[in-house]
């Protein structure tokens, strides 16, 4: 095989019903991986600082998974579950999560910039920190699409520079410390949010 145009390396393997990705030395183009990977059930298996960029991982079954540093940038996540997973320093720059699960997932320092969370559930997750930026112009984050539910999610310190959160469920989300400049939040659901110290000026 040749993985030059795509340095991935990992071998797999079948444990019960469940196929587990480890860093080894083999070495997969995309389309092998993606072929992989994608009918993986990893619940509650340790998959760490592993690199997936670009890889088609709609429809995966990760929840509970422990995915802490992962190379997720371009990835199609697509309807995956994702419960309560730990994507701690994970950077999901650009990745597609269109009606992804990520209710109560661990997002702390994780990177979202330009990723396509339309429709999807992050009910109860944990995003301190984490880096949900948006374009200036044109933000991936169109609000008639979107939908996302936030609800009680914790935003504390996260970045959501230009983000486009029209229309998006924030009741009794965290907002304490968040930057929101140049935000697009006119359609947010805000009730009972906390605003401590929330940063910059959104758009209106």
């Amino acid at each position: 095989m040749n993985g030059s145009s795509f340095n991935f390396n990992i071998r797999t393997a079948a444990l019960t019903t469940c196929l587990v990705v480890f860093s080894l030395g083999t070495a997969l183009g995309p389309s092998e991986a993606s072929a992989v990977v994608s009918t993986v059930n990893c619940a509650a298996k340790p998959v760490s600082h592993i690199d997936l960029a670009d890889c088609n991982l709609s429809n995966a079954n990760l929840r509970g998974a422990r995915l802490v540093g992962v190379n997720f940038v371009g990835v199609n996540l697509t309807g995956a579950d994702l419960r309560g997973a730990n994507l701690t320093s994970a950077d999901l720059a650009n990745a597609k999560l269109p009606h992804a699960d990520l209710a109560r997932a661990n997002l702390t320092k994780s990177n979202f910039r330009n990723a396509n969370l339309a429709g999807a559930n992050l009910t109860g997750a944990n995003l301190t920190n984490a880096n949900l930026e948006g374009k200036t112009s044109s933000p991936k984050w169109a609000a008639s699409e979107l939908g996302a539910n936030l609800a009680g999610a914790n935003l504390a310190g996260a970045n959501l520079t230009n983000a486009n959160l029209d229309e998006v469920n924030l009741a009794s989300a965290n907002l304490t410390d968040a930057t929101v400049t140049g935000a697009y939040m006119a359609g947010a659901n805000m009730t009972g949010a906390n605003k401590t110290g929330l940063k910059g000026q959104p758009f209106d």
